[in-house]
């Protein structure tokens, strides 16, 4: 208690916090509680439930200010507290993480790389850094080869080939490898935007999108086709144009086994199957399985005649000439 009272607050932390957390580390992370237990029986080195262990506490409440600074508690109609950063909307379970992750939105950088300069607020992330100057990658995939210059990335790989997926979400179930897909997931149901443009003010879930979304605005387009030199802002517009050259239709029918280059094009011939007619005219009620069999019906009601045989203005020109 000495600990908790010291890290995450005085009396924050309640006996019916602590007993909804023991309940969450039961269902969630059993290899966890099983040695947070193990560590109370045994009274040696008793480890908070944030991942913090007593022996390695701070100094000072640097740490602690930080985290408090940033902390905001959600998912209030559930005995799962999660903690989110203010600034990025990243979420977390344990303060320990949130404390990390702060300090990447702050100047405080102290472990600084002699060879280029480059800074990071964790020594682990300086070491990762230091193996762009060595090429040194000691942490060997036994499955397929592909080695790594940290283990926590071997880790990680090893769920390609186990199928490992550690990270659950708690509102509807859905499981991920990585808890960075995890975090990005969650936004789905909270409904948050935190990735903002500056230049009309449109908010994204997720940072690549906020990126691809400001070639708008700037007519970049990186992805260029080495075929025939068409460029594009978004890779999988790329994606599909090359199947353009190759002549790749990875979309298959299971009814009838036609292929198409792209999804929508699948969506759009499955309707044939299926009897589906999901756009409908507001004016008499006729429904269609493509839109734009709907846009030509509706110009029945508007009287629109956009295409004008040229011919015909010729002809009318020469006659009144």
């Amino acid at each position: 208690m000495r600990h908790l009272r010291k890290t995450h607050g005085t009396d924050k932390l309640t006996a019916s916090d602590i007993q909804q957390i023991d309940q969450w580390l039961r269902e969630n992370d059993a290899e966890h509680y099983r040695q947070r237990q193990d560590r109370q029986r045994h009274s040696k080195n008793i480890k908070c439930v944030s991942g913090i262990d007593s022996k390695n506490l701070p100094r000072n409440n640097e740490t602690s200010n930080e985290v408090k600074n940033n902390l905001n508690v959600i998912e209030k109609d559930t005995n799962i507290k999660t903690l989110k950063c203010k600034i990025s909307g990243d979420n977390f379970t344990r303060e320990v993480n949130l404390g990390k992750h702060t300090r990447t939105h702050t100047e405080n950088q102290p472990h600084k790389c002699k060879t280029c300069g480059a800074a990071f607020t964790q020594p682990s992330k300086l070491r990762r850094h230091m193996s762009i100057h060595t090429d040194e990658k000691p942490y060997k995939c036994e499955t397929c080869g592909v080695a790594f210059t940290q283990k926590s990335d071997l880790q990680r790989h090893m769920r390609t080939h186990t199928g490992e997926k550690p990270n659950k979400c708690v509102t509807c179930g859905a499981v991920f490898s990585r808890n960075t897909h995890l975090q990005r997931h969650l936004r789905t149901h909270t409904g948050e935007k935190p990735y903002k443009c500056e230049t009309c003010g449109a908010t994204f879930t997720h940072s690549h999108h906020l990126q691809g979304h400001m070639r708008t605005h700037t007519g970049e387009k990186p992805f260029k086709c080495e075929a025939c030199g068409a460029a594009f802002t978004h890779g999988n517009a790329l994606q599909r144009h090359m199947r353009t050259h190759t002549g790749d239709k990875p979309y298959k029918c299971v009814t009838c086994g036609a292929a198409f280059t792209q999804s929508h094009n699948l969506q759009r011939h499955m309707r044939t199957h299926t009897g589906e007619k999901p756009y409908k005219c507001v004016t008499c009620g006729a429904a269609f399985n493509h839109s734009s069999h709907l846009h030509s019906h509706m110009r029945l009601h508007t009287g629109e005649k956009p295409y004008k045989c040229e011919n015909v203005e010729l002809h009318s020109a020469v006659m009144t000439s």
